[in-house]
């Protein structure tokens, strides 16, 4: 009966996640990346391994290098100064789950995660490691959907 209930909650949030960005004609703000971080961290900690998993892993990521870029936005565009510890923790924390994310994702969300992954290691000032995701998908071109 718990399990039912974890699957359930766990359902329901990733509808709420995926759905909600068509719902909101507003993008959200830092504080409510924030508490959608929160919330999915949660959920990602009780559920088990599968596609439903595999989806939250990489929405929350998403969450983090968006609240990253909002940082960054803030204090009109100044927030990379101001919010620099913050910034390069959700960018950090994007890149790991990135990372643990891409074993398991599909061909078509590949390219999108290896793209980000390589944004976010410029933003980091890790141009070296950016560089070898995208020789990587040059050498190893058959592994990867054709349009990447």
């Amino acid at each position: 009966m718990t399990k039912l209930i974890i699957n359930f909650c766990i359902l329901l949030l990733t509808l709420i996640v995926l759905v909600g960005n068509f719902a909101f004609a507003e993008k959200m703000d830092i504080e409510t990346h924030s508490v959608l971080i929160d919330k999915l961290q949660q959920v990602v900690g009780l559920s088990e391994e599968g596609v439903s998993k595999q989806n939250l892993i990489q929405r929350l990521a998403d969450l983090y290098s968006e609240r990253a870029r909002l940082y960054a936005m803030e204090n009109e565009g100044k927030g990379d100064v101001t919010y620099k510890k913050e910034i390069t923790k959700d960018r950090q924390s994007a890149l790991s789950l990135y990372e643990k994310s891409i074993k398991t994702a599909s061909l078509t969300d590949k390219p999108k995660i290896l793209f980000q992954m390589a944004q976010i290691h410029h933003l980091l000032g890790n141009p070296k490691k950016a560089k070898k995701l995208y020789e990587d998908i040059i050498k190893n071109q058959k592994k990867y959907d054709k349009e990447l």
